[in-house]
């Protein structure tokens, strides 16, 4: 089994070398590095040229800046593997994750494994995400999982350019269309270093809020596109009930931020929006069942909303 690890780069010389590091120590090594230079103007490319230079797995492609959803893109089109894996160029594999991933069943169309938070140096953990076997949770990031690039390339899955929270939108699209995903079992496979400064995960200003509410809206034309898909493989219902708890976890975002009300009210138009809401309600869970109820008052004390108003967000 080979795998193609596609690694997106933008000026991150300080932490560059070791994420290539933790694909040059693999104890798999039926691999290809894809590193992707994404216009990088600091010594980025000297760091890429240097493990070019040391292991024939590793190829580097240049591009203008395009962003993280073209980068990834590119790296896709040329990948020869049979798993796609996916790793930011400031964040460590594991270096068992290929031997563990040869490990599981060839069939599966997305291999999910759990990873660790971490600040400074690996072993200064700060967080260890596992994830159930049966799915129900598998993280809304594209690098904790593994995906068949047989599967990939027949549903032409594409990450959205041009904006931030790339992930969102496509992920839950990919684990409503898998027939077949996995857990990995044993250690985690994946290191996400957390605070670094100007990490888009940390933002959280009301600019951020509307950049990830821009997420969940090309989420919500992704699922028309797959709308037929989905509905034969009986997972439409499911996908429209995540799309409805991220809009819910925005929304209470958005209150923590102090949003303005005309955002928080474009917010809860797609929430209470169907069938986003009603799928929401019924497969969500009690944490969603309270949280549609406490939302559809306090909207109506604030906006005076009936349900007439409700109209499906557009």
């Amino acid at each position: 089994m080979k795998y193609s690890i596609i690694i997106p780069v933008y000026n991150v010389s300080k932490y560059l070398e070791e994420a290539l590091d933790s694909i040059d120590h693999q104890t798999f090594d039926d691999y290809e590095a894809i590193i992707v230079n994404d216009g990088s103007t600091d010594d980025s490319e000297k760091i890429i040229d240097s493990f070019i230079a040391k292991n024939k797995r590793f190829k580097k492609i240049n591009i203008d800046n395009s962003g993280l959803g073209a980068a990834r893109n590119r790296g896709v089109s040329e990948a020869e593997g049979d798993y796609l894996i996916f790793l930011d160029s400031d964040d460590i594999l594991d270096i068992e994750l290929l031997n563990k991933l040869n490990q599981q069943d060839a069939d599966a169309d997305v291999i999910v494994y759990d990873y660790i938070n971490f600040e400074g140096t690996k072993n200064n953990i700060l967080k260890k995400n596992y994830f159930p076997e049966n799915m129900v949770n598998y993280g809304v990031v594209a690098w904790n999982k593994a995906y068949k690039k047989s599967f990939w390339d027949k549903n032409v899955f594409l990450f959205p350019v041009g904006i931030k929270y790339e992930d969102t939108p496509l992920v839950h699209i990919i684990m409503g269309l898998s027939t077949k995903n996995v857990k990995m079992i044993g250690k985690s496979g994946y290191y996400y270093r957390q605070n670094r400064k100007n990490s888009i995960i940390n933002e959280a200003s009301e600019g951020d809020i509307l950049m990830r509410f821009n997420a969940l809206k090309i989420m919500n034309e992704s699922i028309k596109i797959y709308h037929k898909k989905l509905t034969d493989i009986g997972n439409l219902n499911v996908v429209y009930m995540k799309l409805g708890k991220e809009l819910i976890y925005l929304i209470i975002m958005a209150f923590k931020n102090k949003t303005s009300k005309d955002e928080l009210y474009q917010l809860f138009r797609m929430t209470f929006s169907e069938p986003i809401k009603s799928e929401t309600f019924k497969l969500g869970g009690m944490k969603s069942k309270l949280a549609l109820i406490s939302l559809s008052v306090f909207f109506f004390i604030n906006y005076k909303l009936l349900p007439g108003d409700r109209k499906k967000y557009v």
